[in-house]
């Protein structure tokens, strides 16, 4: 096939084409299904039709990106999907279609409190939408969640202020005590990914957006990710063109140039630029109160290290060890701490 053929010969990957770490998102509808922290919010019911699709299928297989079809929340649109078997497509879309998901290789559920007691089977890994206003029925969500996966990437939805981060905590921690268990009495290590994934990630882990993600809208045009498209922002490129999309300042968009994000120990971060430019008027800089939940976070799985290594040994340990951060949030350590970054000038 041409797509694997090309990784092959010029790349020398025989493997997916997940293994070149882009990927290219096809919004399907205006409606689509949020999977990230940025909810999607397109008013309108435009639909990206076939042909859009196979130029940007094309697109993908140029530049080596995994495509992703990102599908509708009411009504996914799977003749789309005929006639596409030489790429390996990815599918994001609401548990709700979890039938239909099963024509599909490989597939995302997308879950959220109403969607709970589907009896799909069995998934290896899903998508859990929780609005931080309901944040303290989350642990029991999560844990009912639990029963049909192995692994829960949370998105917190409408997370705005620093209220109700200590009861985030409280959730958290009856979380973890879950974990624990299904670490050492069960032998199935469930993964919580605001949890689990910092033991696993020495460094940051983030969308990617505007580096190596990429998100095409209904009419062909490329933005730095969905939400970038859902916020109403000019595209980057387009798929028409043979050349790869580029951001604004796109060098921004890299961990290089993010001072406070790249010496901070929550690798787990998602460090939405999206978010962050909405927020704090820069790609590369988070809101205050992003840092405090993920600080939050952080301190949590320090604890669930902490209790395993005390209490069930060094059978279940990963490699990561975590320290105790001295500060609230990275940007007190950065103004302290002159080695990271670059200088701050000081008021004398």
């Amino acid at each position: 096939m041409l797509y694997y053929n090309r990784l092959y010969h010029e790349k020398g990957i025989q493997e997916d084409p997940g293994t070149t770490g882009r990927s290219l998102y096809l919004i399907l509808s205006d409606r689509y299904e949020t999977f990230c922290e940025c909810p999607a919010s397109v008013q309108g019911e435009r639909k990206m039709n076939a042909d859009i699709v196979q130029q940007a299928l094309a697109y993908s297989a140029y530049h080596f990106f995994a495509p992703v079809f990102v599908h509708d929340r009411e009504c996914p649109d799977f003749s789309l999907m005929q006639g596409n078997t030489e790429y390996r497509i990815q599918h994001i879309l609401s548990a709700r279609f979890y039938k239909e998901a099963e024509r599909c290789s490989d597939s995302i559920l997308v879950f959220d409190k109403q969607l709970l007691d589907i009896p799909c089977r069995h998934q290896d890994s899903c998508i859990f939408n929780a609005d931080w206003k309901e944040i303290s029925h989350l642990s029991e969500d999560i844990i009912r969640l639990f029963e049909k996966t192995d692994r829960i990437h949370l998105n917190l939805l409408h997370m705005e202020e620093e209220d109700k981060i200590e009861l985030y905590k409280e959730e958290l921690q009856k979380i973890s005590e879950y974990l624990y268990t299904s670490w050492t009495k069960s032998g199935n290590q469930k993964e919580f990914n605001k949890i689990t994934d910092v033991l696993f990630c020495e460094k940051p882990e983030y969308c990617n957006a505007g580096e190596k993600l990429f998100a095409v809208s209904w009419d062909g045009g490329i933005y730095t990710c969905p939400a970038a498209y859902a916020k109403g922002d000019q595209p980057v490129g387009s798929i028409r063109s043979r050349n790869m999309p580029a951001a604004l300042n796109q060098r921004l968009y890299t961990l290089d140039y993010a001072p406070l994000c790249r010496s901070c120990p929550a690798t787990h971060c998602v460090r939405c630029a999206v978010a962050n430019l909405q927020k704090t008027g820069e790609v590369n800089v988070p809101a205050r109160h992003k840092c405090l939940v993920s600080m939050a976070e952080y301190e949590i799985s320090r604890q669930f290290l902490e209790k395993l290594k005390k209490e069930a040994g060094t059978d279940y340990l990963p490699y990561r060890e975590l320290a105790e951060f001295p500060y609230a949030t990275p940007y007190e350590y950065f103004v302290r701490n002159e080695k990271i970054g670059y200088k701050m000038k000081r008021s004398k």
